[in-house]
């Protein structure tokens, strides 16, 4: 059976350290973990939020769940989502959320195979996944299969539990699911509304390259390549360590 290729672009992902703090050693020093899409046939980007702060293990018959928080139409709305903010709570007057930090950049696929899609994405920095990308369950190249829930499907008790609370899906056209609580990720322009919930299945990085599913970037993905300069998330050098360092 052959795999239709769907989309690829350049993926990014970035975690949110709960403090201002130089080290972060463990999950529990971390707010959330994001990912970013940036298609390279579009202009929007998707930022995406992991409920429980890791992607699933390759190797291991691992889920999880995501949402859409925002799709933006350049690197500099997504500012307000990853850069550094203030604000005030009652108790503890003026407080700081710190930027989100870079942990990973490289390309991904969406392909389709049969009835069901897979996600892929093989690193290109680091080059070496060091204690931070282990820590996050960020694999050198990995492969999940992808649906997307129905928003107008009431949660079932475990997806109660474990989804992560996202906005509303709002726009979604109801004709991609009919009455199916979940469908493939296809068309992939799925992604580009916001709330929208996926899960994420293990895969592991041996059957998305049994399936031909190996991102191979090239010159269309040059103009892409910028989301971390626009962003100046490495204006101070310790920010960046995560991403350069690895092993």
């Amino acid at each position: 059976m052959t795999v239709e290729r769907l989309e690829a672009g350049t993926i990014y992902f970035f975690y949110r350290p709960r403090v201002v703090d130089e080290h972060v050693g463990s999950l529990d020093d971390v707010r959330r973990l994001q990912i970013v899409l940036h298609p390279w046939a579009g202009q929007s980007l998707r930022l995406l939020v992991l409920g429980n702060k890791r992607l699933p293990d390759s190797t291991a018959q691992e889920r999880a769940w995501c949402f859409v928080d925002r799709v933006a139409p350049g690197p500099e709305d997504l500012d307000e989502s990853l850069g550094e903010r203030t604000y005030r709570t009652r108790t503890r007057g003026l407080r700081v959320q710190p930027a989100a930090r870079p942990v990973g950049e490289g390309a991904y696929l969406i392909g389709r195979h049969g009835d069901h899609t897979h996600l892929a994405f093989e690193l290109e920095a680091p080059r070496r996944p060091g204690a931070a990308q282990r820590e996050l369950g960020i694999a050198a190249e990995a492969g999940y299969l992808v649906a997307v829930r129905n928003p107008a499907a009431p949660p079932s008790p475990e997806e109660g539990r474990r989804r992560p609370h996202g906005p509303l899906a709002v726009g979604v056209p109801a004709a991609h699911f009919g009455d199916r609580r979940f469908i493939p990720l296809d068309p992939p322009e799925l992604l580009d509304h916001r709330g929208i919930d996926l899960v994420l299945l293990s895969a592991g990085p041996q059957a998305a390259r049994e399936l031909g599913l190996r991102p191979e970037p090239g010159a269309e993905s040059v103009a892409h390549r910028t989301l971390i300069e626009d962003l100046r998330i490495g204006r101070r050098h310790r920010l960046l360590e995560p991403l350069s360092a690895g092993e």
